[in-house]
């Protein structure tokens, strides 16, 4: 079967999983003395945080970090348990950079911003 045939044959599905970039993104927290590491969000992620039924945004925040963030040796960094002390004991500042960080490893910011520059450029030039 030649390249052109096997494109023919190639569903939109299997572009879609070939595009997933599962790799994992690490954050370090000099504050709390530690690395952690996230790995791209995706809606089931999102769901099994709705299945707990959060109060408000914030708690579904730090549900969805509870949920996601890991160590380096892909060990969960938290448990449930650790939920009412991440809401009332942890640096907001920090945890919502962790947030944002989160999220940015679902979408590559870095590459986004490639993306923007020489579009820029193209624009300008």
């Amino acid at each position: 079967m030649t390249e052109k045939q096997e494109k023919k044959t190639e569903r939109p599905i299997d572009s879609v999983v070939r595009s997933f970039d599962n790799r994992r993104r690490p954050i370090e927290i000099p504050k709390w003395g530690m690395t952690l590491w996230f790995g791209p969000l995706v809606q089931a992620d999102l769901d099994a945080v709705e299945e707990r039924e959060p109060k408000n945004r914030y708690e579904r925040q730090v549900m969805l970090l509870i949920m996601k963030a890991e160590l380096e040796d892909g060990s969960q960094a938290f448990v449930w348990g650790d939920k009412h002390t991440l809401m009332t004991k942890a640096d907001v500042v920090i945890l919502n950079t962790l947030f944002a960080h989160m999220y940015g490893a679902a979408i590559d910011l870095e590459e986004l911003r490639e993306k923007a520059g020489k579009e820029s450029e193209k624009t300008a030039g």
